[in-house]
């Protein structure tokens, strides 16, 4: 009995049921989960329902549906997400679960219940990353304190109270499923270490780019001596992979989704151009997208994956593999023509991997416990970024005007450029009710927000109308 409450396990508790709190209470604007990750719950409720993908019973003849035609992809007189899958399979529970209750409260389907349902699904998820990260950190030796401070400032500091706490991305399911990979890796138990294949597995189906890292958790087997538990893996990637292309053979007739074959590449290049000395900098340092300005704590986790991969430490081999999927991410992402990932706050293409950065914290927390000297430098840096990461991203959860900054005054897809403006910062645009109080500054922060919600509201009723024309067959386009 005392073994199973634990000061551990009490502590895990209170860090989950805190974050998820914190999570739930952020006041994000109301088009945050109406862009390209608007149909993760709607493709949930056809798997509650219909058992498949496609979205024409539960969402023709509704009303409210305002479905976002730019992120649908028609198949065979059906309509699909054409975002991956993966994300929605996750949140089934959660959708099952705000079904009964907002059917019992005669809550009828429409954007508001969705976006309820969604705002939960993604701080539920987004805990749970946290609590991983929290027994990685025991695992790897870390003190209950230590492991504490570590996760609430991945909670808090990074982009995960920004992007994820209450936005529910493809990145959600990658940041949960990539931890729970390293979860496993780091048990004491040896003969279980290829089970870490289903999770990363299931991140690919999040997410594409997730493949790198299963690939390299294999060749991270062999170089530790764990040749049965590799061969065991690769079974385990080959029965994973003929169940994920059954899957979506069943579905889409192909075996793999339109999403994994990259259809607007070709057209984004054409549009942005090839910038990759641009985005290598950019996604690191740009004062509107790099993930140092706006999580400066996992530059720390650079210095820890460096002092962590050295050939005396310990755990040094896992630490180079995350630190090799970080590094290879950073290139991969950088060759994206819209490397700024248009309409978002801060490095959203980056947040799938702040997860294994974070992991990282761990050896920097070793590096400043060697000396005197690097206790109270490393110490100091810590407490400096987790400060600053806590203040940008706390803006980003809590304040409208900074997701307004994506528009005003000039489109960032139109005008690229403004992710180097630092004149004009994201995470210090005002909100809109700020304005009101402060008749003698600017007042485009709250011109813009009233602009932003009243042209959603528009092209809600216009796309509603081309859902029902295309329904009927009756569409020109």
């Amino acid at each position: 009995m005392l073994k199973l409450i634990s000061s551990t396990r009490i502590a895990a508790a209170v860090l989950f049921c805190a974050t998820y709190l914190a999570y739930a209470s952020t006041v994000e604007p109301k088009i945050y989960n109406l862009s390209d990750n608007f149909w993760y719950v709607p493709t949930a409720q056809s798997l509650i329902n219909d058992g498949n993908l496609e979205l024409w019973d539960e969402y023709a003849d509704v009303p409210e549906a305002a479905p976002r035609l730019w992120s649908l992809h028609p198949i065979d007189g059906g309509w699909y997400n054409y975002f991956p899958a993966g994300t929605s399979v996750l949140i089934v529970p959660v959708v099952l679960a705000g079904d009964i209750y907002f059917d019992h409260r005669g809550v009828s389907f429409g954007v508001a219940r969705d976006q309820e349902l969604a705002r939960h699904a993604a701080a539920l998820l987004a805990s749970l990353s946290v609590l991983l990260l929290f027994g990685i950190s025991q695992s790897l030796g870390v003190s209950t304190a230590w492991g504490l401070i570590l996760a609430s400032t991945f909670a808090f500091a990074t982009t995960q109270l920004s992007i994820h706490s209450s936005g529910l991305w493809s990145h959600s399911g990658v940041v949960l499923m990539s931890l729970a990979g390293v979860r496993l890796l780091v048990q004491k138990n040896k003969a279980w270490l290829w089970l870490s294949v289903f999770p990363l597995c299931f991140a690919f189906f999040c997410r594409p780019t997730a493949a790198a890292f299963a690939l390299m958790t294999c060749g991270y087997l062999l170089w530790i001596g764990e040749r049965s538990q590799a061969v065991r893996y690769l079974a385990g990637a080959v029965v994973s992979l003929a169940c994920l292309c059954g899957f979506w053979w069943s579905q889409f007739g192909t075996l793999f989704p339109p999403y994994y074959f990259g259809g607007n590449f070709g057209y984004l290049s054409d549009k942005f151009g090839f910038r990759l000395p641009e985005a290598l900098l950019g996604h690191l340092v740009s004062p509107n997208r790099g993930l140092f300005v706006f999580a400066p704590v996992l530059a720390l986790s650079v210095l820890g994956g460096i002092w962590g991969s050295r050939r005396d430490r310990p755990y040094r081999k896992l630490f180079s593999l995350l630190v090799a999927w970080a590094a290879f991410h950073w290139l991969f992402i950088s060759t994206y023509p819209q490397w700024w990932a248009g309409h978002c706050f801060g490095p959203r293409l980056f947040s799938e991997v702040i997860g294994v950065l974070a992991v990282l914290l761990v050896p920097f927390s070793w590096w400043t416990r060697s000396t005197p000297a690097k206790i109270r430098i490393g110490t100091g840096a810590f407490v400096l970024a987790a400060a600053m990461g806590f203040f940008v991203n706390a803006r980003g959860a809590y304040v409208g005007g900074a997701h307004v900054w994506n528009a005003e005054p000039v489109n960032v897809d139109v005008d690229p450029s403004r992710v180097w403006d630092i004149g004009d910062l994201q995470f210090l645009r005002a909100s809109a009710s700020s304005e009101k109080d402060a008749p003698g500054r600017a007042s485009l922060v709250g011109s813009s927000w009233l602009r932003s919600t009243t042209a959603v509201t528009t092209a809600v009723e216009c796309e509603r109308r081309l859902w029902r024309d295309c329904r009927a067959g009756t569409s020109d386009d």
